[in-house]
């Protein structure tokens, strides 16, 4: 089915409708998320190399090169500090820096086809009555103990609904039943 079929209302269907709330400490929690996604995997393989680099010299130059060896292993250190440490301290202090507002309400519905997506704030929207996403766009779905992320195919979107305002217990359960058979549901939820 293509996403532009994917039907709002049907009356044949099962349809779970959520409407979802959020603010700006969602958007906030959610910006985090997406900057864990980038795993900064270039400053990891730059850093080993140089660090690998770094040793080997220490171990077989000449002691008259020595600094320059220590200086290799040092900067080997501080690049893979970087990509796990300072990145994410640098992340942080920017998203803090963002003007995030709380949104308008967003109505999700699952259905058989997919994903509808509907914000009400006519900004948002674009021009647009929903964003339809059928099940073979989503790649995966993320579930914590508060917020679903739902990634799409294309890598360049993720929805973010927040669990504390889903108030039909079928609604994880219809997404869950949707993903499971493709291997693209993974609850990482924790009791609390």
């Amino acid at each position: 089915m293509e996403t532009n079929e994917i039907k709002e209302k049907d009356e044949n269907k099962k349809e779970i409708k959520e409407i979802i709330h959020i603010t700006k400490d969602d958007l906030y929690h959610f910006n985090l998320y997406l900057s864990s996604l980038n795993k900064n995997l270039g400053m990891v393989v730059g850093g080993i190399v140089i660090l690998f680099f770094g040793i080997y010299g220490i171990f077989t130059d000449e002691l008259s090169v020595l600094w320059m060896n220590i200086l290799l292993c040092i900067m080997g250190i501080v690049g893979i500090l970087f990509a796990f440490v300072f990145y994410k301290i640098l992340v942080k202090h920017k998203i803090k820096k963002l003007d995030l507002k709380d949104l308008d309400d967003v109505e999700v519905t699952l259905n058989e086809d997919g994903i509808l997506y509907k914000f009400h704030d006519e900004v948002l929207n674009e021009g647009k009555e929903f964003y339809p996403f059928a099940w073979k766009e989503v790649s995966r779905a993320v579930v914590t103990n508060d917020y679903i992320y739902i990634h799409m195919i294309d890598r360049r979107t993720v929805i973010l609904i927040t669990t504390k305002d889903i108030q039909n217990e079928e609604f994880i359960e219809y997404l869950k039943e949707k993903l499971i058979p493709l291997k693209r549901y993974f609850d990482k939820r924790q009791s609390r």
